[in-house]
């Protein structure tokens, strides 16, 4: 096998995997250059001074004489770029950050439409029972408002979720609690800012998905091919500082599937510190570079190298035509790209082509090599498995892989000036004696009580001087006294401005004025203040933007490496960040669904988000006077991101609508009880004018029977005067008449009696439920 097979393609013997590993650090080696560079940034963002950075200021005559290098100064660092990265790491901790997942399956909008005919559906069937019922035919079911159907049509919308996006949703929200996404995304950002880019890798370990931020000076890309992302470059080879114990607890699978095993153990639980390895790996890292690593520190006696490389490589596979023996029909399957046609067993014919597979391979300092195997997360297209992606990924800030650009490496050279001008200050402050007088030691008087010690005492605290005017030199001496200024208050003055100017200058290259950190004066202005911050803020827009892109590809490794994590299901539960618990569950079935789903996961820029977020939170007394509920401005205070603001303000507006509707459809219904109890009320009155006229009609024919009665009696009278004692005379009818009479007066007066009874009664009981419909009119109006 030549040399570029074991370069290009997946190896099949030691020697092809060791060929692959060497030819990886050898370009490791070649390339790691830029380890320095990055330990130089790393050391100024801790405020770490290199001496020979100043070499020229604290050695200016470049002289080996260490009594000639002593000034009246000490080179100090006086930090500028701290003040910068806290503010960045502050602004991005507060910034609002949710990913949103949605699915991209080809079958996602035709189930949209299905799921949409159906929820229209049931609006339709309440229409067609409201015209019906309209028309006077007998449904059977009661009529209910239906709204439009352009509102329908936005409600769909504002509550459809396709299912697989919700359990993509759910899989992610607890990988971002499980591993802590976010002070993990916190520990990036802040690699990004120092060192001009961040590096993570992500695994499946144990039936769960696992996450970590990488030291960027741990990580050399040996082929970026056409990309701005490492996880779509061609190899990454990462070197770690390890103690024993870490590798036995983290590789003891791989090590035990090494023909080398019991080797391996025993030198890695043999070697001392008296070890002295000098292979071109170790060199990897051997550059004077001391910095911590996450594993351990770096220079402990009993750790050692371990390099691991993960890389693309070419595999080759077929895709065998046979005739299927059962159905005699051509099928096809999937092959290795060894496979050879068998004809006799119904081969037709065999297409070969080839495919990116992700291998990783372990390098213990120089003597060992195990674990070469595929990566169990590759990362195929569904639509594409020619393709796949490393469990690496980040990005270099900027448009140039080849070049370190970051706030850090923008302030250096400022922060050289600032620490030169503040040496200088203060050798000059040093120097400053303000005005002195050059007084002759000859007019100091003689005796044994003065001395010069006494003499420049005098002077000091009372600032005068007693000279002996009777010296034969006094009048020649006292010609010596002389004043000279010595003052460099103007020229400190200036120094400390121009010290002042060079901050002002990183910081607006950086885009970090003072309004920015909340320096304001009540003299700004609100839309002064508010359009500084808005410049200050463009110019680090893009490098915000560029970071953001690259997390956002983070969840997607992530929810790609979960369908391998939880392809046999998942139950656990987690704390959110509003301190309730929730539960994330994956069945099997659940799985397989979510193993052919293909994700894509959506990320709002951060810096428009948290302004809007802002202005949304102070428009909060508007949104109470427009009937957001006070449970809803505690939640919209509560909310880290607009998309939440959004839905509790649709909720709220959506709750509102449905109660003004409810309660449309109640005051209708109230209006027609009201109706009907004016109707029962009038029918009342009518009843009773009724029952009145009934009793006053009765009245009038028992009058008219009496009167008639009367009349009878009367004629008799008459004719009893007129024939008195006359014989003959019948006067039964008379009788009768009286008799009737007489009961019509007995049975009047009980009935006029009953009717006044029965009157009051009834008035009573129509007064009583007059005032009760009244009551329950007032009451129904009142709600």
């Amino acid at each position: 096998m030549d040399k570029e097979r074991h370069l290009s393609l997946v190896p099949e013997t030691k020697e092809d995997v060791k060929a692959i590993v060497d030819y990886h650090i050898r370009m490791a080696n070649y390339l790691s250059d830029e380890k320095s560079k990055l330990q130089i940034l790393y050391d100024a963002a801790e405020g770490i001074i290199d001496n020979e950075t100043y070499k020229y200021v604290l050695n200016p005559l470049n002289t080996d004489n260490e009594k000639l290098k002593r000034f009246p100064a000490k080179l100090r660092n006086y930090d500028i770029i701290k003040p910068v990265l806290n503010s960045r790491m502050g602004e991005a901790g507060k910034q609002p950050h949710r990913p949103i997942v949605t699915i991209g399956n080809e079958d996602a909008l035709t189930l949209k439409k299905d799921a949409q005919m159906q929820y229209f559906a049931q609006y339709v069937g309440q229409d067609i029972i409201n015209h019906l019922n309209s028309m006077g035919v007998d449904t059977g079911q009661p009529s209910k408002a239906v709204p439009g159907y352009d509102e329908i049509n936005k409600k769909f919308d504002l509550n459809y979720n396709d299912h697989r996006a919700k359990r993509g949703q759910g899989a992610l929200d607890y990988i971002y609690r499980n591993q802590d996404l976010e002070d993990k995304r916190q520990e990036a950002k802040w690699h990004w800012l120092v060192g001009g880019r961040y590096i993570s890798y992500k695994d499946v370990a144990y039936g769960d998905v696992t996450y970590e931020i990488c030291d960027p000076r741990d990580i050399v890309v040996t082929a970026w091919g056409n990309t701005q992302y490492v996880e779509d470059a061609d190899g990454v080879v990462y070197t770690r500082k390890i103690s024993p114990n870490f590798l036995l607890e983290n590789w003891r699978d791989d090590l035990e599937q090494s023909d080398d095993y019991d080797e391996i153990v025993d030198w890695v639980l043999e070697r001392t510190s008296d070890g002295v390895y000098t292979s071109e790996a170790v060199n990897l890292r051997n550059e004077n570079i001391t910095h911590n690593n996450s594993n351990g520190t770096f220079g402990t006696e009993n750790m050692f190298n371990l390099y691991q490389i993960t890389v693309k490589l070419v595999k080759k596979v077929g895709v065998l035509t046979y005739t299927d023996p059962d159905t005699g029909q051509e099928a096809k399957m999937p092959v290795d790209g060894k496979y050879k046609i068998q004809k006799e067993y119904g081969d037709i014919s065999l297409d070969c082509f080839y495919v990116d597979e992700v291998w990783s391979f372990y390098q213990i300092e120089d003597k060992w090599i195990f674990g070469a195997a595929p990566h169990p997360l590759q990362r195929n297209e569904i639509a594409n498995v020619g393709t796949c992606k490393l469990p690496f990924n980040g990005r270099i800030m900027g448009y140039n892989t080849g070049s370190i650009w970051s706030v850090v490496k923008a302030g250096l050279n400022y922060q050289v000036l600032t620490n030169i001008f503040m040496y200088r200050l203060e050798h000059t402050i040093a120097k400053n004696k303000d005005k002195m007088v050059l007084f002759p030691l000859g007019l100091i008087p003689d005796g044994p009580d003065w001395g010069e010690d006494k003499f420049m005492y005098m002077a000091e605290a009372l600032g005068f001087m007693f000279w002996d005017e009777t010296s034969e030199k006094a009048a020649m001496a006292i010609q010596g006294i002389k004043e000279i200024n010595l003052s460099f208050g103007q020229f400190i003055d200036q120094q400390w401005n121009l010290i002042a100017n060079v901050k002002q200058m990183y910081w607006d290259e950086v885009g970090m004025n003072r309004q920015r950190i909340g320096d304001t004066y009540a003299s700004d202005g609100k839309a002064n203040t508010e359009q500084a911050i808005f410049r200050a803020a463009i110019i680090t827009f893009d490098e915000d933007r560029q970071f953001d892109k690259t997390f956002e590809k983070d969840y997607q490794g992530l929810l790609d490496a979960s369908k391998i994590a939880y392809a046999n299901g998942k139950k656990a539960q987690f704390v959110t960040s509003e301190a309730s618990i929730a539960w994330f569950e994956m069945t099997p079935d659940d799985a397989l669904s979510h193993m052919e789903s293909e994700y894509n996961v959506f990320v709002k820029n951060t810096s428009d988000e948290y302004d809007k977020l802002n202005l949304a939170k102070s428009s909060l007394q508007t949104m109470g006077q427009n009937g957001l509920t006070p449970d809803g401005m505690i939640e919209v205070i509560a909310a880290n991101n607009i998309a939440a603001v959004k839905e509790i303000v649709k909720a709220n507006v959506r709750n509102e609508r449905e109660f003004q509707q409810q309660l449309q459809e109640q005051q209708g219904q109230q209006a027609q009880q009201l109706q009907q109890l004016v109707m029962q009320n009038d029918e009342a009155d009518r009843e009773t004018r009724r029952y009145v006229a009934d009793k006053q009609y009765q009245g009038m024919v028992e009058a008219a029977a009496i009167n008639a009665d009367a009349d009878l009696v009367k004629m008799y009278n008459d004719t009893m005067a007129m024939y008195d004692e006359s014989e003959g005379v019948d006067n039964t009818d008379v009788e009768d008449a009286k008799a009737r009479i007489a009961s019509y007066k007995q049975s009047a007066n009980e009935r006029q009696h009953g009717d006044k009874v029965r009157l009051k009664e009834e008035d009573q009981r129509i007064k009583r439920e007059q005032m009760n419909n009244a009551m329950r009119i007032a009451k129904e109006n009142k709600n």
